[in-house]
């Protein structure tokens, strides 16, 4: 596999507003206790670094 990798600007976007609406949902609807809403709160700011940390194409 190799480390030089990179996703389109749209995709990088798409991936975001679904990701947070997702995690929002899930969070509101589903997550009853503090510490699930606070697991998915992690979830969602370390995938959103690791997407923003990738190259982005032209």
């Amino acid at each position: 596999m190799s480390g030089n990798r990179a996703i389109p600007l749209k995709a990088k976007l798409a991936t975001l507003a679904l990701l947070w609406a997702t995690l929002a949902f899930s969070g509101l609807a589903v997550a009853t206790t503090l510490w699930a809403r606070l697991l998915l709160l992690a979830v969602g700011v370390g995938v959103t670094l690791h997407l923003l940390a990738m190259k982005t194409l032209e």
